[in-house]
């Protein structure tokens, strides 16, 4: 099989740079609010952070795309995305199958709760 290959759009750095000072700016401002407020701000940045850890090793080619990131069942698109989900944050690939490249678009937050849904019309790249 061949091997992907992962690059990041300047659109996607651009909202990795906008949401880690916006998560950062959370958790300061949930400190008056008390412990409970900053342990949930703490949990979305860690999320994140872990988020963009795979994504950094992704670029880097140290970690293979086939093994993290997931197809999303869309049948009436004729583009082909893959997903990357940790958490409560999931990043949107689009897929050259042809020359085996993903191409991060965009990060996004989303509801926990439809975690298991996402598993049901995901499967693996390879």
């Amino acid at each position: 099989m061949a091997k992907w290959t992962v690059f990041l759009s300047d659109r996607l750095l651009l909202e990795l740079d906008e949401t880690t000072r916006r998560l950062a700016k959370a958790v300061e401002d949930s400190q008056p609010k008390g412990r409970p407020a900053v342990e949930a701000a703490l949990r979305r940045f860690e999320e994140f952070d872990t988020l963009m850890g795979i994504l950094t090793s992704l670029d880097a080619g140290t970690t293979d795309p086939a093994d993290v990131l997931k197809w999303k069942a869309i049948k009436s698109s004729k583009s082909r995305i893959c997903l990357l989900t940790v958490g409560g944050w999931q990043a949107l690939f689009l897929i050259d199958e042809r020359q085996h490249r993903c191409g991060g678009m965009f990060v996004e937050e989303v509801s926990p709760v439809w975690g298991s849904l996402r598993k049901l019309f995901q499967r693996p790249l390879r």
